[in-house]
């Protein structure tokens, strides 16, 4: 069973402060993400984001919340990990 790690309503990507003791390198990353969510996003897919990694989520728990079925939930999330990743990989020279 997941640990239950619950974080203020309203809290958003935007509010996550950058993991302790990074490198220079791994905090640009982190920002680069966090400005992909939130811009690159939509509202729906930033709030499947926040319920999946910071709510720590199910996908059926989030299918519920949603209104969605547990497969929705998974191809969407699949969809954008995949477009955080081509957002933040560089291009090739």
């Amino acid at each position: 069973m997941r640990e239950e790690t619950r974080h203020a309503p309203g809290a958003t990507c935007a509010d996550a402060p950058a993991p302790e003791g990074c490198r220079e390198s791994s905090a640009s990353l982190f920002q680069a993400i966090r400005e992909t969510i939130l811009h690159a996003l939509s509202q729906h897919e930033r709030l499947l984001v926040v319920l999946w990694y910071v709510e720590r989520m199910s996908s059926r728990e989030i299918a519920e919340v949603l209104d969605l079925t547990d497969q929705q939930v998974r191809r969407t999330h699949a969809r954008i990990v995949e477009r955080l990743r081509e957002a933040i990989t560089p291009a090739a020279a």
